[in-house]
């Protein structure tokens, strides 16, 4: 048995079939390497979204990952619904297709509910934390939705590949639902929790983009910020402790302050790049 740190594992924006690079398998050798060279045990493997554009090569990908943990989650990003298999739903794939090939993959859906790794003391939210034009922060309430949605048209893909039958706004308020519920679901003696999303919930994750271009709406959910910071305002004490994100391609580790008298929030976009995917390994306590 190791006798190092536990450790787990957080992955995004992978972007399987994008490059000829065999992207899964070679995150795979190096994070074994590195829990190898830390004399650890990998607890859990977490992807945060954009493992790749089409089922089949989603499919490969958590296979060529399978059992490297005993506990692996997946939740979806952006480029995961895109539709260039042309099923004709990006809705349904995210509500159907997709699950189900995790699930057949060995893989748990990562909004079934929270990851609870008792002995660590220790919780795992996840949301693709899908962002909302129709709930833009403070900051970004300048830029009209015309300016926004011309913009993902003209300079991101989701305009080309996301169908007709996705809406942003209400996606993105029932995956808020169900990550505020996975919060509350999470048993009363656990005293730690991370939150893991895909699009960042704060301003200050988004790295080159915070100039506020017209593309900056597409790289911050803040309504999924609040519902953090207000889960914390409901403890005693600090209770989700880090955020990690993805979507931005941004490597950012920044220290979020929300109330005067307590640790701040420590935030990390992993960064990456395709065919370099974003990862961290964290160490968790013992109980």
């Amino acid at each position: 048995m190791p006798a190092g740190p536990t450790l787990i594992l957080f992955a995004s924006d992978i972007h399987i079939g994008q490059t000829e690079v065999d992207t899964a398998h070679r995150l795979r050798e190096v994070v074994s390497r590195e829990v190898a060279l830390r004399n650890g045990c990998l607890a859990g493997v977490f992807f945060l979204g954009d493992v790749g554009e089409s089922l089949r090569d989603v499919a490969g990908c958590l296979s060529a990952l399978g059992g490297l943990a005993p506990v692996q989650v997946m939740i979806p990003g952006n480029h995961d619904l895109f539709d260039t298999e042309r099923i004709g739903s990006s809705k349904s794939k995210y509500e159907n297709h997709l699950p189900r090939v995790v699930r057949e993959a060995g893989w748990t859906w990562g909004e079934n509910g929270p990851v609870i790794l008792a002995e660590h003391d220790l919780a795992i939210v996840l949301s693709p934390a899908w962002a909302s034009p129709g709930h833009l922060p403070e900051k970004m309430r300048g830029i009209s939705r015309a300016e926004i949605f011309e913009a993902r048209r003209e300079t991101l893909p989701d305009g080309q590949w996301i169908t007709s039958d996705w809406d942003d706004d209400a996606e993105s308020t029932r995956m808020l639902g169900r990550f505020r519920a996975n919060l509350e679901a999470i048993p009363p003696a656990i005293g730690r929790v991370i939150a893991g999303t895909h699009v960042p919930p704060f301003v200050e994750m988004m790295g080159k983009r915070d100039a506020m271009d017209g593309r900056s709406p597409w790289f911050v959910s803040h309504r999924f910020g609040e519902a953090i910071v207000a889960a914390n305002r409901s403890r005693e004490r600090t209770w989700i402790t880090h955020v990690l994100s993805g979507h931005t391609h941004d490597l950012v580790q920044v220290s979020i302050p929300w109330h005067p008298n307590r640790p701040a929030l420590q935030c990390r976009s992993l960064g990456g790049s395709v065919g370099d995917p974003g990862w961290v390994l964290l160490e968790v306590e013992d109980r």
